[in-house]
């Protein structure tokens, strides 16, 4: 992973994988909330989604500020788009996306 990380060379760059990586926990939290019947993790998965919400409104708002007249795309597009994508899934494929079924497994 670290070989990826050190060709980051902008904050714009920076911001973008920021974004993707809370677009993809904000994901996998409301897909779990979907999931999961135990009410006790419903309400965490519910609060964990919103939370990433919370800090993509947060990373958007510091890209906006970056780089005032551009457009804020849900999806970065070409090369850039493929680099940032690889980063992200770098970054992730240590957390594992097994859905939790109750709140004594999220604590294992």
């Amino acid at each position: 992973m670290t070989s990826l990380f050190n060709s980051i060379r902008n904050l714009e760059s920076v911001l973008d994988l920021a974004v993707l990586i809370e677009q993809h926990g904000r994901d996998f939290y409301a897909k779990n909330r979907a999931e999961s019947n135990d009410p006790e993790l419903t309400a965490l998965f519910s609060f964990l989604a919103a939370e990433e919400e919370k800090h993509l409104g947060s990373f958007r708002l510091m890209l906006e500020e970056l780089k005032p007249d551009s457009f804020q795309q849900d999806e970065l597009v070409g090369e850039y788009g493929m680099f940032i994508e690889l980063l992200a899934s770098d970054a992730l494929r240590h957390f594992t996306h097994k859905p939790l079924s109750n709140a004594a497994e999220a604590i294992d």
